[in-house]
């Protein structure tokens, strides 16, 4: 009998050690650029509700991705093998869609091209800074102090919320100017759009304000 757990320690120990385990995935509307060995599209990522989305490199087997919709997988995870160096080091497989929810009429109300005006009480008029809503897919685009960005947005109302975004790795003149504006904008929580005026604010205080670009 004491050989009998001994062997069935030793077997359990040994499927352990395969790396296999499960782990929910929340997948983010829409994917944003990201370099490997090569430019790329990714997905969005993050473990719960509370985190900061993560580019994911590489594919999730058995997941069609549908823009436009947010969800909520139960995947397995595990060792890949020989993957390219752009890629994960982990193989994920879907196995099964616990949500998948398509974004409202809400979240898509703000759109178009805006020319930002002030960050922080500071005019960055020279500065060419920019943000473009995607209202189709709730994804904003543009240019900070000198590196462009892209990311997701969701509104409730006047209420917004900014993914962490994706940017390109130029020098900039004064860094400090663009990680605060960066940091600025994932702290931002509502907004308000009048006469093509928009201003994103967080608490009382204006985070900066912008002009709606009129078409050319």
């Amino acid at each position: 009998m004491r050989n009998f757990f001994v062997v069935l320690i030793i077997c359990l120990f040994c499927i352990s050690c395969g790396g296999i385990s499960t782990e929910t995935l929340i997948v983010g509307s829409s994917k944003v650029p990201c370099t490997g060995e090569s430019a790329q599209d990714c997905l969005q990522v993050k473990k719960d509700s509370t985190a900061t989305w993560e580019q994911f490199y590489g594919n999730i087997e058995g997941f069609d991705y549908e823009p436009g919709y947010v969800y909520t997988l139960e995947v397995e995870k595990e060792q890949a093998k020989d993957s390219p160096a752009d890629a994960s080091h982990l193989k994920y497989t879907l196995k099964r869609i616990l949500d998948k929810t398509k974004m409202g009429q809400d979240d898509l109300s703000l759109k178009g091209n805006f020319s930002i005006a002030t960050f922080m009480g500071q005019s960055v008029a020279d500065r060419a800074m920019e943000m473009k809503f995607n209202a189709k897919e709730g994804q904003v685009s543009g240019k900070g102090i000198c590196n462009r960005f892209m990311g997701t947005f969701t509104t409730s109302g006047e209420k917004i919320k900014f993914s962490q975004a994706a940017t390109t790795k130029m020098m900039c003149e004064k860094p400090e100017l663009e990680r605060d504006f960066f940091q600025a904008m994932n702290q931002v929580d509502h907004f308000t759009l009048k006469q093509d005026q928009l201003n994103l604010m967080k608490g009382d205080e204006t985070v900066l304000t912008a002009s709606l670009k009129t078409e050319e």
